[in-house]
């Protein structure tokens, strides 16, 4: 019974296929008419870009130390792993935000650095030209004063949008 419903779909396709070749033909026959007389056809296409983006890692607490508040900051070097899609030639911005404990952070995304000052910001991330793009990201975070040793909730979010 499968079999034969496979024929029968396979000879609609090969009857459809061929019904597009036929117009197709007849519709090449038509251009020489336009093209010898000089017209021109001109066709353009606007692609809409496009992004979406997933937390693939991200830590979800931070322990501070007695030697962390010392320092002043507490360097976490893989502490988001990030995949972004997009169509967008002219890439894409990275919109970073922070709790109030952090006055600032240093955002380190496959090797390139940026500072985002207290209250956090957005900076540019450049087109790969991949279509998927996977961001190792890591962080310098500066800790504000005040701030007492122990574990506290994840400081920084992190997300992307079209430019």
């Amino acid at each position: 019974m499968k079999l034969m419903t496979i024929k029968t779909s396979m000879k609609k396709i090969k009857k459809a296929a061929c019904r597009l070749g036929i117009v197709l033909g007849l519709l090449s026959l038509s251009v020489p008419s336009f093209a010898g007389d000089g017209s021109v056809l001109n066709v353009n296409a606007h692609v809409l870009a496009r992004l979406s983006h997933s937390l693939v890692q991200q830590q979800s607490s931070l322990k501070v130390s007695q030697a962390d508040i010392a320092k002043g900051y507490i360097d976490i070097p893989a502490g988001t792993v990030m995949k972004v899609s997009t169509n967008a030639q002219q890439g894409y911005f990275l919109h970073v935000g922070m709790m109030d404990f952090v006055r600032e952070v240093t955002v380190t995304v496959n090797g390139r650095t940026v500072e985002v000052p207290t209250g956090g910001g957005l900076f540019r991330q450049p087109a790969s030209g991949l279509k998927q793009d996977t961001l190792q990201i890591g962080y310098r975070l500066f800790i504000a004063p005040g701030i007492v040793p122990g574990t506290y909730a994840w400081p920084v979010s992190i997300a992307a949008s079209l430019i």
